[in-house]
């Protein structure tokens, strides 16, 4: 019986395509809105820890923050950016982040909720987060005999 070979460079070649198709429509259904563009910046402490995330183009009504456990989960609701195309022009480039979005990110804690805090300036949302009691660090003093 006849067996024809596979060819993989038709398998890779199809499979790279289709990778950069999904691509494509994930950004024309911006199901990738703000993944790529986003900047953020996690900082641990000993009581705790901060995190930065530069949303430029949103209002901090647009924005809403929820902490469940040792969960960070950040949303921001459909923002227009300003359409200055007119009507004989074409974009060439839009850069300007515009749809809702959403971020998450995991501590190596469990948040205490009441004592967490939120601020949002100049387009940089600060999110502050402290560690329960019971898992910050303490020192143990030493005791000469």
């Amino acid at each position: 019986m006849f067996y024809p070979r596979f060819n993989t460079h038709y398998a890779n070649s199809f499979l790279r395509d289709l990778r950069s198709f999904q691509r494509v429509a994930n950004r024309i259904y911006d199901l990738e809105a703000s993944t790529d563009n986003d900047v953020s910046k996690v900082i641990l402490t000993d009581d705790g820890a901060e995190v930065y995330l530069q949303l430029p183009g949103y209002t901090e009504e647009q924005l809403e923050v929820e902490a469940i456990r040792d969960r960070v989960t950040i949303k921001g609701s459909a923002s227009s950016a300003p359409d200055t195309t007119e009507e004989s022009g074409t974009d060439i480039q839009r850069s300007i982040a515009n749809g809702a979005f959403e971020r998450r990110f995991k501590l190596p804690f469990t948040i205490e909720p009441r004592q967490s805090q939120a601020s949002f300036e100049h387009g940089i949302l600060k999110l502050s987060f402290k560690k329960p009691l019971a898992q910050q660090a303490k020192q143990i003093p030493i005791e000469s005999n």
